[in-house]
C-alpha cells in the first residue's frame, strides 16, 4: 500500500489543539481513504472511510467531502489552527464554544440541594443550540460552534425581543428554545458577570416577549424548591436537574473534574457509532472507541418513527449499565447526534454493573 494523496488539518481554541490527517492509499485492487486524529503531539487513532479498496474517482470524493466536513468544524491546513469560514453560511465559525456540564452523581446532587451558593434547573433532552442576533441577522449557534439555521419560529421569536445585539444560550425543542443563560447583551460581552446576573437579565428580556417560543427553564433557587424540583423531574421521567453556581463567570467548553455547572441524569446515556444495519429487525449494531480499539457494545432497535441511521452515524443511546466485557444492558435509541465527533465516543461514557454494586 502506498500514499499517493495527504492532507494535515489542525484546530487550536482554549485547551484544545487537535490534528487530523487524511490520506488516499494504492492497493492491488483499487484505493483507500483513511484517517488518523489526535491531541497534537500524542498517538493518533486511525480508521477508514471505504471499508473495502474503490476507483480512483470515488476515492478522490470520499477524501474530498472528508477534509471539507473537518474545515467546516473549524480545522485548517495553517499549523496555528486559524479558524476556517467557509463560503457555506450554515458552516461558518462563530467563534463561540458552549459552557458544558461534568456529571455527578445522585448524593452529590442532593448535597448541591442544600447549597444555597447553586441554583438548580431543569435539564431538556433536546439539542443544544445558541441564538446571535446582530440588527436584522439572526443566527443559530450548535455544540460545535457552528452557525446553523433556525427554524422560521424561533427566527421570528429571536427579532421581537428588546435587544437586538445578543447571544442566547439554550436547548432546541423544535420550535422552542428553552434558554437558561445569556452571553451577550445589547452588544456587551457580559460572560464575565456572575450567573445569577446573566439570568436576571435574561428573564428581565424573555418576560417583554410578545410570544412564548423562546423561554427561560424552571429555575430554583432555595433548598426546599431545589429538592421539589428534583422529585419531579425524577417522578416525571425527565432526562435531569442542573445545578449551577451563583457567582461563576462564564467559561467554555469542560473542565476536566467538577466546574460551576454540573448535571444529574436520571438514566445514563452515550454516544456510539453505528456498525451495521439490520434491516428486517429495524435494529442497528454499534461500538465505542478504547484507545484506536473498536468496543462492540450490542444492538438496539430504531422505533417506527425514526429513520435507521447509517454505518458511521453517531447515536445516543440510553442504558441501564454495562456489563463487563459485554454490551449495554437494555440500550434504547433516543436520536442521531450530529454535533460530536468520533473522538467523542469513548469508553470513559461508560458505567458499569460493578460500579452500581459498590456504589
Amino acid at each position: 500500500m502506498s500514499i499517493i494523496q495527504s492532507t494535515t488539518l489542525y484546530f487550536k481554541q482554549g485547551a484544545s489543539d487537535k490534528i487530523y490527517q487524511a490520506h488516499i492509499n494504492q492497493v492491488d485492487n483499487g484505493y483507500t481513504v483513511t484517517f488518523a486524529y489526535g491531541k497534537r503531539g500524542s498517538t493518533l487513532r486511525t480508521g477508514t472511510k471505504s471499508a473495502s479498496p474503490v476507483d480512483s474517482e470515488k476515492a478522490i470524493k470520499i477524501f474530498n467531502n472528508l477534509i471539507k466536513t473537518k474545515k467546516a468544524k473549524g480545522y485548517t491546513e495553517g499549523e496555528n489552527g486559524t479558524l476556517y469560514e467557509s463560503t457555506d453560511n450554515e458552516s461558518k465559525v462563530s467563534g463561540i464554544s458552549c459552557q458544558l456540564l461534568n456529571p455527578i452523581d445522585e448524593a452529590t446532587a442532593l448535597v448541591l440541594c442544600l447549597n444555597n451558593d447553586y441554583c438548580a434547573q431543569s435539564k431538556h433532552d433536546g439539542e443544544r443550540r445558541l441564538i446571535e442576533r446582530v440588527e436584522d441577522c439572526v443566527q443559530g449557534i450548535n455544540r460545535k460552534g457552528l452557525y446553523v439555521a433556525l427554524s422560521s419560529v424561533l427566527a421570528n421569536s429571536a427579532k421581537q425581543l428588546n435587544s437586538k445585539d445578543y447571544i442566547i444560550d439554550g436547548e432546541d425543542m423544535g420550535d422552542i428554545l428553552v434558554a437558561f443563560d445569556m452571553l451577550r447583551y445589547d452588544g456587551n460581552d457580559i460572560r464575565h458577570l456572575p450567573y445569577l446576573e446573566r439570568f436576571e437579565l435574561l428573564q428581565e428580556m424573555l418576560s417583554l416577549s410578545k410570544d412564548n417560543a423562546i423561554r427561560v427553564t424552571k429555575t430554583t433557587f432555595t433548598i426546599d424548591d431545589k429538592k421539589l424540583l428534583l422529585c419531579q423531574l425524577e417522578a416525571s421521567n425527565h432526562e435531569g436537574i442542573v445545578f449551577k453556581k451563583l457567582n461563576s463567570a462564564w467559561c467554555a467548553g469542560r473542565p476536566n473534574s467538577g466546574g460551576n455547572a454540573l448535571k444529574y441524569k436520571f438514566y445514563d446515556e452515550c454516544s456510539v457509532i453505528v456498525d451495521k444495519v439490520h434491516d428486517s429487525k429495524r435494529s442497528v449494531s454499534f461500538y465505542i472507541y478504547d484507545g484506536s480499539t473498536k468496543v462492540p457494545l450490542g444492538n438496539v432497535t430504531i422505533p417506527p418513527n425514526k429513520a435507521i441511521p447509517a454505518p458511521g452515524q453517531i447515536i445516543e443511546v440510553k442504558y441501564l449499565y454495562t456489563v463487563p466485557n459485554g454490551s449495554l444492558y437494555q440500550p434504547i435509541y433516543l436520536k442521531e447526534r450530529i454535533d460530536l465527533d468520533v473522538s467523542d465516543c469513548g469508553i470513559s461514557q461508560l458505567k458499569y454493573k460493578n460500579e452500581l454494586i459498590a456504589a
